[in-house]
C-alpha cells in the first residue's frame, strides 16, 4: 500500500468518490486519526505498474479538477 497525503484544503471524501463514480478507481480514506488527511493505494495482489500508473492519473486528474495546483517548483 502507498499512501498519499491529501493537500490542504481537499475535501479527501469528495476525492474518493468523484475517484470511484467519474473514474472508476477505488482508493481508501485514512483510519482513525489519519482519516480525512491521506488517501491509500492497494497495490497487493494481481496488480501491474498499468493499474498503478492509472491510479496515479486519475488522482493527479480529480486533485487538479477540485482546485490543487502543484507548487511552482515541483516537477512532472
Amino acid at each position: 500500500m502507498t499512501s498519499v497525503v491529501v493537500p490542504e484544503g481537499i475535501d479527501a471524501a469528495k476525492l474518493l468518490s468523484i475517484l470511484r463514480t467519474e473514474h472508476q478507481t477505488v482508493l481508501a480514506g485514512g483510519q482513525g486519526p489519519l482519516a480525512g488527511k491521506i488517501v491509500r493505494i492497494g497495490h497487493l495482489g494481481y496488480v501491474d505498474r498499468e493499474d498503478v500508473k492509472a491510479a496515479i492519473e486519475a488522482l493527479a486528474t480529480v486533485l487538479k479538477q477540485l482546485g490543487f495546483q502543484k507548487p511552482a517548483a515541483a516537477k512532472a
